[in-house]
């Protein structure tokens, strides 16, 4: 998890894992998730993924730049986002369209655990909460350590009614 985690803050770091992964995506959320841009609606198993973080040297957050490379897909599915810390064990993750996740980012010993605190837009630099939550679901997560080059994880969006109504989970390997 430290090769995982280890862009530093104000610095040109980047680093590169690669997977496969499976995502699950129940047919009344694609909508939403294709007009937002937020995640791939596409279901599908053994997806290829590349993920590169990037650091800045302009601040503290880094940008996640996933790439999932569907077998069936010409074009790869690109799913780009920007990871700021707010306040102690609180992070925000800013999507396509400013919008965001808001994240109490946890270890139990075991795993690094991202537990869902909300939903916003940020619009001029300035984050409105959105009383969603009970409309889209609870969006969760987890990262794993298989070894000391590799991880598992595992994110979800849960909803009250429905249940589990959004999957994506898989292993990646530190590339660079």
């Amino acid at each position: 998890m430290k090769k995982h985690y280890a862009n530093r803050p104000f610095c040109n770091d980047v680093s590169t894992v690669k997977g496969k992964m499976n995502v699950m995506c129940k047919w009344y959320f694609k909508p939403l998730l294709w007009l937002s841009g937020t995640a791939p609606p596409y279901n599908s198993n053994n997806i290829d993924v590349t993920v590169n973080f990037k650091s800045s040297t302009e601040n503290d957050g880094f940008t996640l730049e996933r790439i999932f490379r569907y077998k069936n897909k010409q074009k790869p599915f690109y799913f780009r986002s920007r990871m700021h810390h707010i306040a102690k064990n609180e992070v925000i993750e800013i999507m396509r369209y400013g919008f965001c996740w808001h994240i109490h980012y946890g270890y139990d010993g075991e795993k690094v655990i991202l537990s869902h605190k909300g939903y916003s837009l940020r619009i001029l630099g300035y984050n409105i909460r959105l009383p969603i939550t009970y409309v889209i679901g609870a969006s969760n997560a987890f990262e794993k350590a298989i070894d000391d080059n590799s991880f598992y994880m595992s994110a979800t969006v849960t909803h009250w009614l429905f249940g589990v109504i959004y999957q994506y989970q898989g292993n990646f390997k530190v590339k660079k």
